[in-house]
């Protein structure tokens, strides 16, 4: 559950830090507009709950866990260990097991640039934010983390719309830019962002197909409009899924009828009894 809401937790302690001036020499949390920034005050709210949520719960705890993973990399595979951590190793190659933390601290640097940053200037938060999704993009398809290669193509994807989404939004930083430029901005972004949609939208699909394929066939053959065009791959979108090897009935499934004829293979065997 910790690991579920530590993007609520860390956004919530990061909010301590977001102030705006609403004067020349004050200025205001932007969350609650009757506390003023680095009064006394804030500063009890700062140093009583933000420090130590980015700290501890932020930062330490996921690094602590991290730590004793990669400690015990080589047991991952422990009935203990799985069933304490299963929720971040499911999905992953077992020589990436450190990548859930590799998002989620993307996660809290993207949340940080938004705070911090935004009182320099909007188009330096969204170079550093671009820079973070360039970087993370090339890490991802370098590493490839994901055990389904389907899982990968949808990250890669995600990385690349998200860019798409902030590099076209820089254009409307400036002044320069006309009405003919922003409204073909806005379409390419609406464009790469209902494609992401599209595409997640079929792959849950295929993988819904895949799961009532395995576990309730019934529901699916009155399901079966749902599906449509998905029969034919089916199978082989269920074994690229897989994590680990495949079952002995599905093993003797997929291996073919083997039809032994037992006369024949007596009557060649008489000559040799003779002989």
């Amino acid at each position: 559950m910790f690991f579920l809401a530590h993007s609520s937790i860390t956004t919530y302690a990061l909010s301590f830090f977001s102030c705006r001036s609403f004067t020349d020499d004050r200025s205001f949390m932007t969350n609650d507009t009757e506390v003023e920034c680095w009064s006394k005050k804030h500063h009890t709210w700062v140093w009583a709950v933000a420090f130590p949520g980015l700290v501890i719960w932020g930062i330490g705890f996921p690094l602590a866990t991290l730590m004793f993973l990669t400690k015990y990399r080589t047991d991952l595979d422990n009935v203990i260990t799985r069933a304490r951590f299963g929720f971040l190793l499911r999905g992953y190659k077992p020589q990436k097991f450190y990548w859930e933390f590799v998002i989620l601290y993307r996660k809290l640097v993207l949340a940080a640039a938004g705070i911090f940053l935004y009182h320099i200037h909007r188009s330096i938060q969204a170079l550093l934010a671009f820079a973070i999704l360039v970087g993370s993009l090339y890490l991802q398809n370098t590493n490839k983390p994901y055990i389904s290669r389907e899982l990968n193509l949808l990250e890669t994807r995600s990385l690349i719309v998200s860019a798409i989404t902030i590099y076209c939004g820089l254009y409307y930083l400036t002044d320069g830019v006309g009405v003919a430029t922003r409204i073909i901005l806005f379409t390419l972004i609406l464009c790469a962002n209902i494609y992401f949609i599209v595409h997640w939208f079929n792959e849950a699909r295929k993988r819904a197909y895949t799961l009532l394929e395995r576990k309730n066939p019934a529901l699916l053959r009155k399901c079966g409009c749902c599906f449509a065009g998905l029969s034919e791959g089916s199978s082989r979108q269920e074994l690229e899924i897989m994590p680990v090897g495949r079952s002995k009935k599905k093993i003797k499934k997929e291996l073919p009828p083997v039809n032994v004829d037992m006369d024949s293979s007596r009557q060649s065997l008489e000559p040799n009894r003779h002989g």
